[in-house]
């Protein structure tokens, strides 16, 4: 059985053509993608927390400027210093597309995505917010005002439940 460092030694190989790569549920995967093409990542249900999302967010400046799409979809044990250091490991690049579906975000989480997300805008065309029923008006506020002046075309708010306030 090959461990995740095997894997990620092993993508060296493969890094000038790879585009897509689908880590759910396997956040052991490290290293092996920088200099090459990758355009698309998914950490779905990776159960990623600060220390993963630190490890992670360190090796994004290797990929920046070929990144387009990243999915942190279900992946409710990032703290907001977590996220800080994924959305920091993305600034300065090509990202255009980006998935917070379910990760349980909360106003301390929104407002350290919605920091980071001003280093991002310019390139940021989607984003998934869908599922986030714990995030507060003010939450939904810093959000919006880190993506505000942007690149932005595409939100999506499906099932947060958003009421009147």
């Amino acid at each position: 059985m090959l461990s995740g460092q095997a894997i990620g030694e092993e993508l060296l190989n493969l890094r000038m053509t790879l585009k897509k790569a689908n880590f759910s549920c396997e956040h052991r995967i490290s290293g092996g993608l920088a200099g090459g093409a990758i355009e698309d990542l998914s950490f779905q249900g990776c159960a990623l927390d600060e220390e993963k999302s630190q490890a992670i967010g360190e090796e994004l400046p290797n990929i920046r400027t070929t990144l387009k799409k990243a999915d942190f979809k279900r992946n409710s044990e990032i703290s907001a210093a977590g996220w800080k250091w994924l959305l920091r490991g993305l600034a300065g690049g090509a990202i255009e597309d980006l998935s917070f579906y379910e990760c349980f975000l909360d106003e301390e989480k929104s407002q350290a995505i919605g920091e980071e997300l001003l280093n991002l805008r310019m390139t940021l065309k989607k984003a998934n917010f869908s599922c986030e029923h714990r995030i507060s008006a003010a939450g939904w506020k810093m959000l919006l005002r880190g993506l505000a002046g942007g690149a932005i075309e595409d939100l999506s708010f499906s099932d947060c439940f958003l009421d009147e306030e």
